[in-house]
């Protein structure tokens, strides 16, 4: 019995030394950690030699969600660069970069340049890359000299936008079709049913915007078709036919010089629309609070907007260029600092006209453009590069193109354009899609590996 007893006591004992480590082994669970921002990857690595044709944009991912800082000191050999939270992922930037073959460049961010997105206390680490270009065989291409950003835009969207046409410029080419006169996606759509791909850009007029209201036959304060064309990746450009009264307090209006209202026409004097105390400064003061307010409409809803006013100028048959260039181009000022002023920052500024002597300068001009009907792909290519020659700074598209009754025929298809070296930004043709851009001027294009339809925008 002694014995047994013995036994049992040690058994005890021997399950309680057992119980007793188990409690002495749990761990103790160790304080949260301080949150920190660390690189996990970044798009170009330490002494990488890259494409300066085909690399534009730096993407640096971190462990978590970030804002870059407003007063970020980032700079790529000691030129400023920008950055963007990536569109798609929040841990992500983007630095948007202009590079030259042939070079080595050193990337500086300081510390702090990158904060987290629910603490800007929390900071990022200083980093430096190296990295350089390679060789070119050709001479260096006309896209470094042209301006690294808008003349007026900030939005984010609009600063995108603007990076989105100048990655691809040269290398690309953009799709674009006129709407219809009635605000609306009608000629994009046909064109979808002619090849099965949308254009990448619609073209919008605020051609009626004096007939303009919630119960008329045309409402340019109801955005729908312009919003749902930006919700599904489309550009969205915006031109102005500037109707204007003959007369003071008149029902007849008109935007082509004439005396002709039934045919559109108009005998406004632009020299007078540009003279403090004219009824018709009046009325131009008055037109721009109208269309600034409908251009605030689409700024407030995130979009940005190629902004296409005064075009054609030169030609004399609109009222605007019915008078001096210098009268034209003061026009174009004193609209680019109203809206300025109106906190319009969602536009880029388009130009459209072919002489040098009507431009408004490289400060209020984002883009040039070049209307053209009926000509070659020759024709096309000597107006493309005196038009790059002239505007070096800028990049230049063709801006309307269609069909011309003068020659009887129709503009070289834009692939036929492209291999003759017109290397436009991008092309609109005129609305009625079966006249200007029939469905065998499409089918030149709809494979080309360089054309960029409304899926390929990315924004």
């Amino acid at each position: 019995m002694k014995k047994l007893l013995m036994t049992l006591l040690a058994t005890l004992l021997m399950v309680a030394c057992g119980g007793d480590d188990d409690v002495k082994s749990t761990p103790t669970p160790d304080p949260t950690p301080p949150i920190s921002i660390s690189l996990q990857s970044q798009s170009i690595s330490n002494g990488d030699e890259v494409d300066a044709n085909k690399t534009t944009i730096l993407t640096l991912t971190y462990n978590i969600n970030v804002k870059v800082y407003s007063y970020a000191d980032i700079t790529l050999n000691g030129s400023k660069v920008q950055a963007k939270v990536n569109a798609s992922n929040s841990k992500a930037i983007d630095l948007y970069m202009k590079l030259k073959y042939n070079t080595s460049y050193t990337l500086q961010m300081t510390e702090g340049s990158v904060v987290a997105a629910e603490d800007h206390t929390i900071k990022s680490p200083a980093f430096t890359l190296t990295f350089k270009t390679k060789e070119e065989n050709q001479p260096e291409d006309a896209v470094s000299n042209i301006s690294s950003a808008p003349v007026a835009a900030t939005t984010d969207a609009a600063i995108r936008l603007y990076n989105f046409l100048l990655s691809n410029y040269q290398k690309n080419i953009i799709t674009g079709m006129m709407a219809d006169v009635n605000w609306n996606n009608t000629e994009s759509e046909k064109v979808y049913k002619m090849v099965g791909k949308y254009p990448a850009i619609n073209g919008y007029d605020y051609i009626h915007l004096p007939f303009s209201g919630p119960s008329s036959w045309i409402n340019y304060g109801d955005i729908t078709p312009v919003k749902t064309w930006a919700d599904n990746k489309g550009i969205v450009t915006i031109g102005w036919h500037w109707n204007v009264p003959s007369t003071q307090g008149g029902t007849d209006y008109g935007f082509y010089k004439g005396t002709d209202s039934s045919q559109g026409q108009t005998t406004f004097k632009i020299a007078r629309a540009v003279t403090e105390g004219t009824w018709e400064n009046q009325q131009i003061k008055s037109d721009l609070v109208t269309v600034a307010n409908h251009l605030k409409l689409l700024k407030d809803a995130g979009i940005p907007v190629l902004w296409r006013p005064l075009h054609e100028a030169s030609g004399g048959w609109f009222w605007w260029g019915a008078g001096t260039a210098e009268q034209c181009k003061k026009l174009w000022v004193m609209m680019f600092d109203y809206f300025k002023q109106q906190g319009l920052t969602n536009l880029i500024w388009v130009w459209t006209d072919d002489k040098k002597s009507w431009y408004p300068g490289d400060a209020y001009v984002d883009i040039v453009g070049c209307d053209i009907y009926g000509d070659t792909a020759a024709e096309c290519a000597v107006k493309y590069n005196n038009m790059q020659k002239d505007y070096s700074t800028k990049m230049v598209a063709l801006t309307e193109c269609g069909y011309s009754s003068y020659t009887n025929r129709n503009i070289a298809d834009i692939a036929a354009q492209w291999k003759a070296e017109a290397k436009w930004s991008f092309f609109m043709p005129w609305y009625n899609a079966e006249m200007h851009a029939p469905k065998t001027w499409w089918n030149a294009i709809k494979n080309a590996s360089n054309a960029i339809w409304r899926e390929d925008v990315n924004f």
